[in-house]
């Protein structure tokens, strides 16, 4: 982003800013005593800190912004149709699994003062698991039609409901850990001719390989397959990305890019007591595809899924809702007959917090399988 040589510190009873304004700094932090319209473009690269007592509703139609940090809370809070959130640069890496309780109530009792909030999301020592994007309202969260939110991790906390319409994306994919990173990771062997083993999460991983018409030699192990106590702790550690495949020099310089090769799914959390979705909502946390790597050197393996986790207590679908935390896919070099091995599926948990569960009214659709090959390999890989 772009270096701005102040931070805005903004009070005021009520507040509107047009989107024809334009809110340039390193951090803005926007305190309102009543209701709030931030539809102003906002520099690249940002942190923006927004807190209001009444209405906050977000983004102008069919605009963007790319943010380091969002941090918004408010009585009930709006994302405009068609405003999409990016985040850049911005890393969970350093997630751990967590206790199995909600971290959106004690995120809740934080957001009664903007700078507790801004404290407790972003003091290590203040929070279980770090979120870039963390959406909060005491009431009801509104996401309208065609919103997107594509982000590393992502927190929604809803007092009340969660209401989210068609079109909506919230997509955390390729946002974990980067290509030779993680516990989880695939191996490299530098010294034979053989594709990167793909990540593991909850199961193993696909196997490098080298191939002939006919027959596959495994050559590159997956990487070791993550154990969590089930009814004790969340798994929300960053999921592993694909081994590199090539030289660390080279493997560093595939970390940096902005596609996120063979990187590991990021981070989804919900709390609502009614989630309501509406037509063709998605979330995704997968694994990237693994990479064939500058001038043929070599293949990286598929990432690790990441994690959904909802806690709700009801969920109310019309029509589909597709949760997706599957892993990413294999690649080959058709030159050299090796492929990678694909990324493990990562986790989808939703926990019912009381007995009065009200089903679904239509089809919820969970993925969380391996990744396959890439569809331009299939006719050379046996």
């Amino acid at each position: 982003g772009v270096d701005h040589p102040c931070d805005l510190n903004i009070v005021a009873n009520r507040a509107k800013f047009a989107a024809d304004f334009e809110l340039e700094a390193n951090k803005a932090k926007i305190d309102v005593a009543d209701e709030m319209s931030l539809a102003a473009k906002i520099s690249d690269g940002a942190r923006l800190y927004v807190k209001a007592a009444g209405n906050l509703t977000l983004g102008a139609e069919q605009s963007a912004w790319n943010l380091c940090v969002i941090r918004a809370v408010a009585k009930s809070l709006h994302i405009e149709t068609g405003h999409a959130i990016w985040t850049e640069d911005s890393s969970i890496a350093d997630n751990k699994p967590v206790p199995n309780e909600d971290v959106c109530t004690a995120t809740l009792a934080a957001a009664e003062s903007i700078e507790k909030f801004r404290k407790h999301m972003d003091t290590k020592e203040n929070r279980l698991v770090y979120f870039d994007a963390a959406i909060v309202a005491f009431d009801d969260v509104y996401l309208h039609k065609q919103s997107r939110l594509w982000v590393a991790g992502l927190l929604l906390c809803a007092g009340k409901s969660a209401e989210i319409e068609p079109g909506v994306l919230l997509k955390t994919s390729g946002r974990g850990q980067g290509p030779g990173r993680g516990p989880a990771t695939g191996e490299t062997l530098l010294n034979d001719v053989c594709g990167a083993g793909g990540a593991s999460s909850f199961a193993l991983g696909g196997s490098g390989v080298e191939y002939t018409a006919s027959c596959l030699k495994v050559c590159a192990k997956s990487g070791w397959v993550t154990r969590f106590t089930y009814g004790s702790s969340i798994p929300t550690a960053a999921a592993s990305g694909g081994g590199c495949g090539v030289e660390t020099e080279k493997c560093n310089r595939l970390q940096r890019d902005k596609q996120h090769p063979s990187a590991g799914g990021g981070l989804i959390w919900i709390s609502a007591d009614t989630l309501h979705t509406v037509d063709d909502v998605h979330m995704s946390a997968d694994g990237n595809a693994g990479a064939l790597v500058e001038d043929g050197d070599g293949v990286s393996g598929g990432g690790a899924g990441g994690q959904i986790i909802m806690f709700l207590r009801a969920l109310k679908v019309e029509h589909a809702l597709v949760l997706s935390a599957q892993g990413g896919n294999a690649e080959c070099d058709t030159d050299k007959n090796i492929a990678s091995g694909a990324g493990a599926g990562g986790f989808v948990g939703i926990s019912w917090r009381n007995e009065m569960i009200e089903q679904p009214s239509a089809g919820v659709r969970v993925g969380v399988g391996g990744g396959d090959l890439e569809l331009d390999c299939e006719q050379f890989v046996p």
